[in-house]
C-alpha cells in the first residue's frame, strides 16, 4: 500500500467533537471513497477513537482497554483490509502522539504527511458546557463550583497554546482549525470532500438551570446508579413544570463570562486572524445571564 495521509483531529472537547464523530462514522463509505478510513476498530460506543488514545496515554478513570502494539497492529490490519492510504483519528483525550516512538515509527511506515485539526470554542461556552457534562455524569459526580472549574482549566482552555504545541514536531505537515457553530459538522465534512449525514444529539445535556438543584440532592450519593436516579427524578419534576422560573438565581453571570473571555481575548484574536476563523471570538451583546433554580 503506498504511503497515505494521517489526520488527527485531537479535540478541543467541548467543540462539537461527538457530533462530528458520529457524521464520520455515518459518513464512513464515503470517506472510504475517497480513499480515507476513519476506523470502526477502536471505536467508542459514540464513534470516537478514545481506545487509540488512551492506549498512549492512560486518563485517571479511564483505563486503557489496549497496548500501544494491540492499537497500532489492529488499525494496520484494517487499513490494509478496506485498503485506504489515508486515516482519519478523532479523539479529544489525544495525546502528543509523536512523543512515542512506537506511534513516530508506525506513522512513517504507512504515512508520508500528517494533518492536526483542532476544533475551537468561545471559553466561557466551553466552561458551561463541561461543567454541564460532569455534573451530570454519574462517574463523575462534579460537585464544585463553575469558578472552581474555571480556574482548574485555565491553562487547558488557551487554544492558541494548545495548537502551537502541536508545531514542535516536525512529523507535523499541517494544522487546521475549525470554530464551534451549527455548521461545524458540515463544514468539517467538506474539508473531506464528502456531505455530512443528519445525526441525532449524541451528547445530550440537562438544562442547565438544574445543576446546582443536582449537585445539592446528591450530596453524599456513592453509587452510580443511585446518582443517575437521582437525576432523572428531577429531570422528570422539570419537564412536569415543578420549578417555577421566580426562583432561579445566577449560575454564571454575563459579566463573569465577559471576564473569562478577556482573559484569552489576545490569544484568540491572534488565533482567529492566523486561521480565518469567523465569528470568534463572540461579541459581548451574544452573551446573557446563565440562571438556575
Amino acid at each position: 500500500m503506498k504511503k497515505g495521509k494521517l489526520y488527527l483531529h485531537v479535540g478541543s472537547s467541548k467543540t462539537g467533537t461527538s457530533a462530528i464523530q458520529s457524521a464520520m462514522h455515518l459518513g464512513r463509505g464515503d470517506l472510504k471513497k475517497a480513499g480515507i478510513l476513519y476506523p470502526t476498530s477502536l471505536q467508542w460506543v459514540d464513534h470516537s477513537h478514545h481506545h487509540f488514545a488512551l492506549a498512549f496515554n492512560a486518563i485517571e478513570g479511564y483505563p486503557p482497554r489496549y497496548t500501544e502494539d494491540e492499537v497500532l497492529d489492529t488499525l494496520s490490519k484494517e487499513m490494509e483490509t478496506k485498503g485506504c492510504p489515508d486515516v482519519l483519528l478523532s479523539s479529544e483525550l489525544s495525546p502528543h502522539y509523536f512523543e512515542n516512538e512506537k506511534f513516530k515509527a508506525w506513522a512513517s511506515r504507512y504515512f508520508s504527511s500528517c494533518t492536526i485539526i483542532y476544533t475551537v470554542r468561545q471559553q466561557s461556552e466551553i466552561l458551561l458546557s463541561l461543567f454541564n457534562q460532569l455534573v451530570k455524569d454519574a462517574n463523575v459526580r462534579y460537585a464544585g463550583s463553575i469558578f472552581e472549574l474555571a480556574i482548574s482549566n485555565l491553562d487547558r482552555f488557551n487554544f492558541r497554546k494548545a495548537i502551537a504545541s502541536w508545531r514542535k514536531y516536525e512529523d507535523v505537515d499541517e494544522i487546521k482549525v475549525f470554530n464551534h457553530s451549527e455548521q461545524i459538522v458540515n463544514e468539517f465534512a467538506q474539508y473531506f470532500g464528502i456531505e455530512a449525514k443528519k445525526t441525532s444529539n449524541v451528547n445530550i445535556s440537562v438544562p442547565n438551570t438544574l445543576l446546582p438543584e443536582i449537585q445539592q440532592r446528591t450530596k453524599g450519593i456513592e453509587l452510580p446508579a443511585d446518582y443517575r436516579a437521582i437525576v432523572k427524578d428531577i429531570l422528570s419534576s422539570y419537564e412536569q413544570g415543578k420549578y417555577k422560573k421566580g426562583k432561579q438565581t445566577v449560575l454564571f453571570s454575563k459579566r463573569e463570562q465577559v471576564a473569562l473571555n478577556k482573559f484569552y481575548q489576545s490569544s484568540n484574536k491572534a488565533l482567529a486572524k492566523e486561521f480565518d476563523l469567523k465569528s470568534f471570538p463572540k461579541k459581548k451583546n451574544q452573551i446573557r445571564d446563565i440562571k438556575a433554580y
